[in-house]
């Protein structure tokens, strides 16, 4: 079966690494799927974000990465169908993505959800930005952060 995991990743960070190794272990095929949204003001451009979701996906023979202006659902049905994967932090975010599983589904697709471990609860790309907590970055994005000053 094949994964659609959604996120602006702005940057991608520890948590979505986390995700992203898991889901590699569980779907035949995981794609990292960039959404461009417009109301969101993004630190990093998005062939920086392309190029971090590169180095993060590098490691797994069964992830690529892709990125879309529009909806997800529109994307995962025009690329052959599969399921969406959304991370869960915690029960602000179950509400929201419930709120959102329920769009999706309406439109044909169905969602998944992966818990986070408690070591990654509190990690975020807003989080990220905010502190500028490099351990909250896997080290080659961190790396790859710092080429860009």
């Amino acid at each position: 079966m094949k994964v659609y995991f959604t996120g602006t990743f702005d940057p991608p960070t520890i948590g979505h690494l986390n995700i992203v190794e898991r889901a590699s272990r569980l779907f035949d095929e995981v794609v990292v799927l960039m959404l461009i949204n417009p109301d969101k003001k993004a630190r990093y451009t998005v062939n920086q974000r392309l190029e971090m979701l590169k180095i993060l996906t590098s490691d797994f023979a069964n992830v690529t990465f892709d990125f879309s202006e529009g909806f997800a659902v529109d994307y995962v049905k025009s690329h052959g169908g599969g399921v969406l994967l959304r991370g869960i932090r915690g029960v602000e975010d179950l509400a929201y993505e419930t709120e959102m599983a329920k769009y999706n589904v309406e439109h044909g697709v169905d969602t998944v959800f992966m818990t986070a471990f408690d070591f990654f609860k509190t990690v975020s790309s807003t989080a990220v930005k905010e502190s500028g907590n490099e351990s909250l970055l896997p080290p080659k994005i961190a790396q790859f952060i710092k080429t860009l000053s």
